[in-house]
């Protein structure tokens, strides 16, 4: 009887697109990959190297997939726009392939450095807010904003408008002490938070 053995020396074709350009604590991604055998694993792990293929000892370890859904950031990362997910895929006779994404990290919230009433009372119902936060050098930007409590023109529930330094509002009607609470977010979803308080007369 005769054998046929097929000799495969050409390692898995893969790439790796990021869904988003900052993450704080979960990667997302789609890839996708292509070899002549089975593929029988897939690796991933992060590092500030650009083209890391040195193994970890305890990568994170999934069945092959064209999509990684939120996957735990974990390891040493720097709070930058530098950062790497690789990912390494196996076939079934051990061939090894890699593909490396760049990617932003931040995990720390910004800073809300001024939210406050342009004036400690008001004799109308117009009001106006003054807004100034920081994100640090490295961080990825405060982006957005939004607004609830006494005032008419609320943002709506988990909608988000863009960042601006001066916000017009409209105060709820009736005397008395008015709040209103103020959330601003930057690009890698992390979110601060300040109450802030006027009198309408």
């Amino acid at each position: 009887s005769k054998a046929t053995i097929t000799f495969d020396t050409e390692s898995p074709e893969v790439s790796i697109v990021p869904l988003n350009t900052w993450y704080n604590d979960k990667f997302d991604a789609t890839v996708s990959y292509s070899d002549a055998n089975k593929l029988v694993k897939m690796m991933a792990w992060y590092s500030t190297i650009p083209t890391d293929e040195t193994l970890p000892d305890y990568p994170i370890v999934i069945s092959p997939t064209l999509v990684l859904t939120s996957e735990k950031i974990t390891g040493n990362l720097a709070q930058s726009d530098s950062n790497y997910l690789h990912v390494a895929v196996v076939d079934e006779v051990g061939n090894i392939g890699f593909a490396h994404a760049k990617f932003g990290f931040d995990n720390i919230a910004p800073e809300i450095k001024l939210c406050k009433f342009s004036s400690d009372a008001y004799h109308e119902a117009s009001a106006i807010i003054n807004l100034n936060c920081d994100d640090g050098t490295t961080g990825s930007k405060v982006v957005e904003m939004r607004f609830s409590g006494d005032i008419t023109d609320a943002t709506s529930e988990g909608t988000w408008e863009k960042l601006a330094s001066i916000r017009g509002v409209q105060l709820t009607s009736g005397d008395g002490l008015k709040t209103v609470l103020v959330e601003v977010r930057d690009n890698a979803g992390n979110e601060s938070s300040k109450e802030i308080s006027c009198e309408l007369d």
